[in-house]
This record gives C-alpha cells, structure tokens and sequence, in this order.
C-alpha cells in the first residue's frame, strides 16, 4: 500500500511538472494548453491507465471545438501540420483505435 501511496505521489508531482511546462511553452496556442491540462487534470496516480474522454466531452469541458482538440491533440503530440512531420517536443502519446475510443498519456521526458 505504501508503495502505491509513493508511485502516486510520484505520478503527481511529474503531473505537476508537466502542466508547468506545457503552460510555460509560448509556442503552443491557447486551446492547446487548455487540452493539455484538461487531459492531466483526467489522470490520477495510476499512470499506465492513462485517460480516455471522448473528443466532444474535451470540447465541451474547454470550450474548445472538436476541430480545435483534433488541432490541440496533433500539437501536444508533436505532429507538426503544416509540414505533416514529427517534430518538437511530444508531451502526449495517444493510442487510437477506431469505433472504441483513444487512449492518451502524458510523456514526462526527464524520468
């Protein structure tokens, strides 16, 4: 039970550190952000569950349209669009599975 105490805590703080940097990085617009915190403030200690709310649910609770957490979800991924590469940092990683629902984590690069 302590060591679970002591992941979760750990899991927390990481959380906390990555909410930080998200907010501080000037590169990412506004509804980004706002994803991304909505997307950590999802997940609790457990960090290999993850979290899983549907696009519309984040567009409602950001007041984000659902293009715009599509948009937010490929920055936060590292996806640049308009180059249609890989690029910059990646501070999520989604699992898509079509007709059952996406998986989101967030990456913590510095464990």
């Amino acid at each position: 039970m302590a060591n679970e105490t002591s992941q979760a805590a750990t899991f927390l703080k990481n959380r906390d550190s990555w909410i930080r940097e998200v907010v501080g990085d000037t590169a990412l617009c506004h509804p980004t952000v706002r994803v991304g915190v909505h997307l950590a403030m999802r997940m609790n200690g457990a960090r290999q569950s993850g979290a899983w709310p549907k696009m519309a649910t984040i567009a409602k609770q950001t007041g984000v349209s659902v293009r715009g957490v599509i948009n937010a979800l490929a920055d936060l991924e590292g996806f640049d669009r308009k180059t249609k590469e890989w690029t910059g940092r990646r501070y999520i990683t989604a699992d898509r599975k079509r007709n059952v629902g996406n998986r989101y984590w967030l990456n913590f690069w510095w464990e």
